[in-house]
């Protein structure tokens, strides 16, 4: 399988997720969940009201902006099957950058697995802006000249701004590979200024909390910043979860991670110990919402039993120990601990505990695992696709109705 084949997998890919997207609105009509706000909003820049906003929307207009008129008023959906042939060519791209090394079989196997992520796919039958959030910036990590990549950051930002976070990232890991000790002080401006686009958009994203006073838009209740250590806990279940098949079969390497990097086992025991003794916290919407697989992980795991919180600490250890060595192998220990702190700052503040949140960190760790067997890359893959499949039939087929709201259907999903 050469580079060759990267375009026309894209198209079938698109065509695929619009056969699904079609399937979606003869099952699913009408704006379900968050759709309803988003659906609004983009409607009314459609019909040039650009001084409108739905007051329940928390995430910045780039969606909505790049909605075409012709998917307006009941086609909305279809934007996600244009953007995620871009996903995949941006993640084969990524790959190629990040694995120079490896095949080129393994890089289109290793994208397609990761534009099936079942957390992503399945939510992008919906009109969500998890798919052009990801894209932007995986398309922004994905090229090497800053000038071009700032706009896709700045896509991103424009989608969620919590993507300033990964476009700091981008310029801290420039910074460190171009410094040279030699030449400190040439080498560091010359970096900067190669990146000064980046400096004005940090500046516009400053204005914008300032003017705004916070990084949240609509209602800010529901979204207070907190100090929620253990979503790096949760973070880390829903890796070795999604990478399961590549546990499975680098079990071996694991044991030989857990003695090579020992020092890692009381360190990350510590750490979820005092996180779940100190910051564990419910949001209101995970209590209440029932249609959310999050909430029923919550309630008839964390909640029904006292000790469930921590005798899961063994799988946050084992997940630590299988993932952060492929980081240290692919981008050194500096950069990695760079990943770790911006992984840190984008899902420490948040309350909620959502699925959707930890896509592009796990991307951008599953990218950097060099790995090329493609028995193995076939059965992620298929892996995935169970997911997605029995996610998606749980949320076609079976809906269900509040007796507070019998009017409605109601459905389960990430």
């Amino acid at each position: 399988m050469s580079g060759k084949t990267v375009y026309p997998i894209a198209i079938l890919l698109g065509f695929i997720h619009a056969v699904l997207v079609k399937y979606t609105y003869l099952k699913v009509p009408k704006p379900y969940m968050d759709e309803i706000f988003h659906i609004d909003q983009a409607r009314a820049y459609c019909n040039g009201d650009y001084r409108y906003w739905n007051p329940m929307i928390t995430t910045p207009p780039a969606l909505y902006l790049l909605t075409p008129q012709f998917l307006c008023f009941g086609q909305e959906r279809y934007i996600n099957s244009f953007i995620s042939p871009l996903l995949f060519i941006g993640l084969y791209k990524l790959r190629r950058r990040f694995c120079y090394f490896t095949n080129q079989t393994s890089s289109v196997l290793t994208a397609l697995s990761l534009s099936l992520l079942p957390v992503l796919f399945d939510t992008s039958v919906l009109y969500y802006t998890d798919m052009l959030s990801t894209t932007a910036i995986t398309w922004g990590f994905a090229i090497t000249n800053p000038h071009i990549s700032v706009i896709f950051f700045a896509i991103s930002c424009l989608t969620r701004q919590t993507n300033i976070v990964w476009a700091g990232l981008y310029v801290i890991c420039k910074l460190w590979k171009g410094f040279d000790k030699k030449h400190p002080f040439k080498s560091t401006w010359n970096i900067c200024w190669n990146h000064r686009a980046f400096v004005i958009l940090l500046q516009c994203f400053l204005i914008f909390i300032l003017l705004n006073k916070g990084i949240v838009l609509g209602d800010k209740t529901a979204h207070q910043p907190v100090t929620h250590f253990p979503q790096l806990l949760y973070m880390s279940a829903f890796l070795i979860f999604s990478a399961a098949p590549l546990f499975i079969f680098n079990l071996r390497q694991a044991l030989l991670n857990s003695l090579r990097y020992w020092y890692i086992i009381p360190m990350v025991i510590a750490f979820s110990y005092m996180s779940i003794k100190c910051c564990t916290m419910a949001h209101p919407y995970l209590l209440a919402d029932n249609r959310h697989f999050t909430f029923y992980l919550w309630r008839r795991w964390f909640m029904r039993f006292e000790w469930a919180a921590m005798t899961t600490i063994p799988i946050y250890v084992i997940s630590f120990i299988f993932a952060l060595p492929y980081l240290i192998d692919c981008h050194g220990f500096v950069i990695t601990v760079f990943g770790i702190f911006a992984t840190s700052a984008v899902l420490i503040p948040a309350q909620l505990l959502e699925f959707r949140y930890f896509i592009i960190p796990y991307l951008l760790w599953r990218i950097s695992v060099a790995e090329t067997r493609k028995f193995v890359l076939l059965l992620e893959i298929l892996f995935h696709l169970f997911v997605s499949a029995v996610a998606l039939l749980l949320f076609y087929e079976k809906p269900f109705r509040w007796a507070h709201d019998s009017a409605d259907l109601q459905r389960f999903m990430w």
